[in-house]
């Protein structure tokens, strides 16, 4: 009797440890390469993505909203004032799992900070996306790494990062519908929508 009571308590305590032990950690923000940002918090998954999220110290945890804030906090939320095609050109594409913006993509770049410098009272809102491989929550998370590296590298050319926002629709929103390489390294990209002011 003693032995079966034994190993009943045995097999209620491992249970109890395989389901504790096991939990998914959260996935944080990716270091943007030669960054001056203060790791802050979070784990994730091993790879060419770190698992640290990063802010430059005394900056508000913006990532946690998922936006930046603009010059007044407030990005115009009319969906009227949003024109997606003037950048639709200059979406930029990532690579498999990753959110560094390649050297290829530069130049896109170069050309949405001229267009802010030439529209000082236009927003800029990144989207970022991923293809349909991964989990929801792991592709919400690469989303919006994506969105904050191209912030990142936009501020470093001279953009002006107060106006310019970000989101993630993670594999929500797919540019190309299917499967295969064809059609995922379409839906990997972070893309630009120019947000008006508000009237």
């Amino acid at each position: 009797m003693k032995r079966s009571t034994f190993f009943s308590f045995l097999l209620i305590a491992l249970v109890t440890i395989a389901s504790t032990g096991c939990k998914k950690k959260g996935v944080g923000i990716t270091p943007i390469p030669g960054s001056s940002r203060t790791a802050i918090s979070g784990e994730g998954p091993s790879g060419p993505d770190s698992s640290l999220a990063y802010r430059t110290p005394g900056e508000p945890d913006w990532t946690e909203i998922g936006t930046l804030p603009g010059s007044d906090g407030i990005m115009n939320p009319d969906p009227n004032a949003q024109r997606r095609e003037i950048l639709q050109a200059e979406t930029v594409y990532f690579d498999v799992d990753s959110s560094i913006v390649k050297s290829g993509e530069q130049s896109k770049l170069q050309r949405v900070a001229d267009y802010l410098a030439a529209n000082p009272t236009h927003d800029v809102l990144i989207e970022g996306h991923c293809d349909e491989r991964g989990t929801e929550g792991y592709n919400q998370s690469l989303g919006e790494r994506r969105a904050l590296s191209t912030r990142e590298v936009l501020a470093t050319i001279g953009a002006p990062a107060d106006r310019i926002f970000t989101t993630s629709y993670g594999e929500s929103h797919p540019a190309a519908q299917g499967s295969g390489e064809a059609v995922w390294k379409q839906n990997r990209r972070a893309e630009f929508v120019v947000v008006l002011p508000a009237q």
